[in-house]
């Protein structure tokens, strides 16, 4: 099984890897392997399969898979469980028109 550890999911690997091949001899569940490895449930946001993403409890995993595992991504905010707004306010930008030389290029030739 190919098992990638996202962002800093990587410091719960005794060698700090970010990438690990593991040998299955039956399938596992992913939480189960995830609390074998020693990484916290709890630190991890998003699981995926093969590509799809997965519920961590739910999850069964077999030999030739390819598991990836993320932690939660920082920035933004929620207030009151709703998405915060975003300002739509635009900055007031002064339309001018280029200056335009006085001269023509006849008489700066």
């Amino acid at each position: 099984m190919h098992l990638h550890l996202g962002g800093h999911l990587a410091w719960y690997d005794v060698q700090k890897r970010a990438r690990l091949e593991i040998r299955l001899a039956e399938p596992i569940g992913l939480l189960a392997l995830v609390q074998q490895l020693g990484v916290p449930p709890e630190e991890i946001a998003i699981a995926a399969v093969n590509g799809a993403a997965v519920a961590l409890g739910e999850a069964r995993v077999c030999d030739d898979d390819r598991v990836e595992l993320f932690p939660p991504v920082g920035g933004g905010s929620q207030v009151s469980g709703r998405r915060s707004q975003v300002s739509s306010h635009k900055p007031q930008v002064p339309s001018r028109k280029p200056q335009i030389a006085s001269r023509s290029l006849r008489q700066a030739a």
